[in-house]
């Protein structure tokens, strides 16, 4: 085993603490946005991570059907995939409020982005602790919103892609174009 894997700050993740009200609160606050009538829509279909009767073998089907469609078609098809990396901390508060600030209600709005914004962290290791820091952008892992926010982030990113088929699992998506003729379907890709 090589020990330099291990003196890598790169290869770790934080991991969140967050105390008993904070969960009951979101738990509550989750609940306002899953009885708003659109919530299912704004999810989305295509995504099988955090959702009930989902999971990785769901996604894997709903692929192994689309480019099998494909290829009953005589349809050309290219999938690839996407990992986005520390996915959770590149949600920006200020871009989902821009993507739902005319659709989720003010109060449920103005909630979420108390939430995410003027966040403080710090790092402990052992006895030894940071100062704290403050971050504006993320969502924290752990938490009870930070899967259905994320997904609501990344379902809007990903709809604004040119694609025929896009299926994620959390923050791996794969995404698929088909067509008759290659070069057409390679330049759609591209």
């Amino acid at each position: 085993m090589s020990y330099k894997f291990l003196t890598e700050v790169s290869n770790y993740r934080p991991v969140s603490n967050l105390c008993s009200v904070s969960k009951i609160f979101e738990r509550c606050l989750l609940a306002r946005l899953e009885a708003l009538p659109d919530f299912k829509n704004w999810i989305g279909s295509h995504q099988h991570g955090f959702r009930k009767s989902h999971s990785t073998t769901t996604c894997l089907l709903e692929l192994k059907d689309y480019v099998a469609g494909c290829l009953d078609k005589n349809e050309h098809c290219l999938v690839y995939s996407l990992d986005l990396t520390a996915a959770f901390d590149m949600l920006q508060p200020n871009c989902l409020f821009g993507m739902y600030h005319n659709v989720i209600p003010d109060g449920i709005i103005k909630l979420l982005m108390d939430f995410l914004t003027n966040r403080e962290f710090y790092v402990s290791v052992g006895d030894s602790r940071s100062r704290l820091y403050q971050t504006e952008r993320g969502c924290p892992q752990g938490s009870v919103l930070g899967p259905v926010l994320f997904s609501l982030y990344v379902g809007k990113v990903m709809e604004s892609l040119k694609c025929d088929f896009f299926v994620s699992y959390a923050d791996d998506s794969y995404v698929g174009n088909s067509g008759r003729d290659l070069e057409e379907v390679i330049q759609a890709v591209n």
